[in-house]
């Protein structure tokens, strides 16, 4: 009970925030100077809740002044942004309810600026280090490494001095820390294009320019920034078991955001690269024991056994219903003794529809007896499906699922779509190539 409690604890308070600051809106206001030439620019803004995801709101224009209903930042900070024609300006400014939200700004080239507080100082101040790290590291053309990480490094220094000059609000500051230490892994990330070299060769490792994550990121605060979960993940101990992986994450982590956003990411890609042909019990035992220990939710035990249906020599899902353009019951049953080439498509589907007149052709040209057709339609209403039928001249066998169960039953995430089947009725190839491919006709002709 100690332990879930101490986790739960980190993210209480800003939890109780976010919930007083959604309890009723208010008006968000930026004030250019009386001078400003604002014809033509739109101004959005977009107040920044940890764990709360929101679109930026177009702010209405009243003379110099710029102005919405919010819901209040529960960290007080907000994303402004200024665009005209292909230009658009971003910065972060900070505002309390005590201010009346209102944030004296102003344009300088680039640059949107505000000064009328100390955090808003530190924030403008951040701004313009984090772009003109950015516009060094890429002025870097002689590819030198040892400029390029002292660049790096000098991103958290010069964060520290002005954070030692600037005295912020606790959210204020701890926001500016991540930012800094996200803007370095930013960095970090694009030195081989810059360096040009190979990521395998890098000249220096991240751990020599940054310090460990959970140092910096365990905090809700670390949610708004997009980078933060492929961040946490380049620490992992990746050649260890995923166990083991998911282990050093809740071992390193205490708030459960973050923790979520970066499980669910390395949960994610186990499961879509396993080898489940070979090693399903196994696999299986060790995504049951992670939900369990760690009480994750129950979509990745159930993605994992759905994800059988990929394995080869599985037979054909037994309660999916099809029907022919007259409305007549159909079943794989009726191909028994033949091999089964599937196309899963549907009528909106432009890619599907550039395959149809390759798979007319290849169906004319096989000589193989042993192999049928089936065009199998994903339509959510069968009214689309057989008007393209007809649109397309589409002939041979073409089924519509009524209820779209064979995408879900075989794990089916995008169309166009190919299976094979063999003559008893089992899984023969998963993920087929499309009729467009050189190879499939040949590959087809030696079925037998």
């Amino acid at each position: 009970m100690r332990i879930i409690s101490s986790r739960l604890f980190v993210c209480l308070s800003m939890l109780l925030a976010c919930l007083a600051a959604t309890a009723q809106t208010q008006v968000f206001t930026v004030k250019f100077p009386a001078d400003a030439d604002l014809a033509g620019w739109k101004v959005l803004v977009d107040p920044l809740n940890p764990g709360v995801k929101s679109d930026a709101l177009e702010m209405k224009a009243a003379g110099n002044t710029f102005s919405c209903d919010v819901t209040p930042s529960a960290i007080g900070i907000y994303e402004v942004v200024c665009i005209k024609d292909q230009t658009q300006i971003f910065a972060n400014v900070y505002s309390d309810k005590a201010e009346n939200m209102v944030v004296p700004v102003r344009m300088d080239g680039k640059n949107l600026l505000a000064d009328n507080n100390e955090n808003n100082k530190a924030l403008t101040a951040f701004g313009r280090i984090s772009k003109e790290s950015n516009m060094r590291l890429w002025s870097n053309s002689s590819g030198d490494a040892e400029y390029a990480k002292a660049l790096l490094m000098s991103i958290q220094t010069r964060t520290d001095s002005v954070l030692n000059v600037h005295k912020c609000s606790p959210d204020v500051e701890k926001y500016i820390r991540i930012g800094a230490y996200v803007s370095t892994y930013n960095a970090y990330i694009s030195l081989p294009r810059v360096l040009k070299c190979s990521p395998k060769n890098m000249p220096f490792k991240a751990s020599e320019v940054m310090a460990r994550p959970e140092t910096i990121l365990d905090s809700p605060i670390a949610s708004l920034f997009p980078l933060t979960p492929s961040l946490i993940a380049s620490f992992m101990p990746k050649e260890k078991p995923l166990k083991e992986q998911i282990g050093w994450l809740y071992g390193n982590f205490k708030c459960r955001e973050i923790v979520d956003d970066v499980a669910s990411s390395a949960i994610g890609k186990y499961i879509a690269r396993f080898n489940y042909a070979e090693n399903y019990d196994a696999g299986l035992a060790e995504i049951k024991e992670l939900t369990e220990t760690y009480s994750l939710s129950d979509k990745y035990l159930k993605t994992f056994i759905a994800n059988k249906a990929t394995v080869k020599g599985n037979p054909f899902p037994t309660d999916v219903v099809f029907k022919d353009a007259a409305g007549n019951v159909k079943t794989i049953e009726e191909f028994k003794g033949k091999y089964v080439y599937i196309d899963m498509w549907a009528s909106w589907c432009v890619p599907c529809r550039k395959e149809i007149p390759h798979l007319q052709r290849l169906e004319k040209e096989l000589q193989n007896p042993d192999v049928v057709f089936l065009s199998i339609s994903v339509d959510a209403k069968p009214e689309p499906w057989k008007k393209a039928m007809t649109d397309l001249n589409l002939h041979g066998n073409q089924w519509h699922d009524t209820n779209s169960k064979l995408a879900k039953a075989l794990n089916v995430r995008g169309i166009p779509f190919f299976i094979i089947y063999d003559k008893e009725g089992k899984l023969y190839m998963y993920d087929a190539p499309r009729p467009s491919h050189p190879q499939l006709k040949n590959y087809l002709e030696g079925l037998k």
